[in-house]
């Protein structure tokens, strides 16, 4: 059910990269708080990390943030590669 939650939101936040208006940067920003708003509480209650202490909340916002930026350079090197 966690993982339904997070892939729906992911998914419904990627209408923002269709907003041509925005520049590339800003849309990559909005979506990066999108995801921080929805995506890292929900990884905080899901039970898939020990959360005791803030010290636990703030290493799984860094785990949040590194496989996020892995994630985004991987998007776009393969936009880049097939031109989307």
């Amino acid at each position: 059910m966690t993982a339904s939650f997070i892939a729906f939101f992911v998914g419904a936040a990627t209408v923002i990269y269709n907003i041509d208006l925005w520049s590339f940067a800003k849309r990559s920003g909005i979506h990066f708080i999108i995801m921080l708003i929805t995506v890292y509480p929900i990884l905080l209650l899901s039970g898939w990390f020990t959360i005791s202490t803030v010290l636990d909340a703030f290493q799984v916002l860094i785990f949040f943030v590194l496989v996020g930026i892995i994630l985004w350079l991987v998007m776009i090197t393969l936009a880049k590669v097939f031109s989307w």
